[in-house]
């Protein structure tokens, strides 16, 4: 590939990450992935907690 054509794909990806630097959707998804993260933890620490054997349905 010729090196101009290197430099103006690194520009545009460059001039693409800086667009989005403090995008709250992203932001938002992240959290969100945690908080349902969070969820399943809290459901299978209940369930080892029950003291027989359980199941979960998704």
């Amino acid at each position: 590939m010729p090196a101009r054509f290197l430099q103006q794909q690194v520009k545009r990806n460059n001039q693409y990450l800086l667009n989005n630097i403090g995008n709250t959707e992203d932001n938002d998804d992240t959290w969100r992935m945690f908080r349902i993260l969070a969820e399943f933890v809290e459901g299978f620490d209940t369930l080892s907690s029950l003291g027989c054997p359980s199941v979960s349905i998704f």
